[in-house]
């Protein structure tokens, strides 16, 4: 079997082969887990993104429904103060002066 010394060069020369093969399909393997964890988690960071972007989506409703509703509050209570403010200063001009008595 092993006449020479070019046969035990053949023989680590076949067993170094072996190993690199091996060495490669390990590596393979650990890349293809990490590609797949790492799509694992582009998805879970989609769908956060994806409640996320629904969560802004509903505060910005409620936001605007507030909004639209404050514009009329807002105009009302306008309204109602100004009202206030004419009554108070017509009846502040009707009403006589109190005379003071001089000792």
């Amino acid at each position: 079997m092993i006449e020479s010394s070019k046969d035990i060069l053949y023989v680590v020369l076949a067993f170094a082969a072996l190993w690199v093969a091996i060495f490669l399909c390990w590596t393979l393997y650990y890349v293809g887990r990490l590609i797949k964890n790492a799509n694992e988690v582009m998805e879970e960071v989609r769908e956060y993104g994806g409640r996320l972007d629904e969560a802004v989506r509903s505060i910005r409703d409620r936001m605007e429904s507030v909004a639209g509703g404050m514009s009329v509050v807002a105009t009302g209570i306008t309204k109602v103060v100004g009202k206030a403010i004419e009554k108070r200063f017509v009846d502040e001009d009707e009403k006589p002066k109190k005379k003071t008595k001089k000792k």
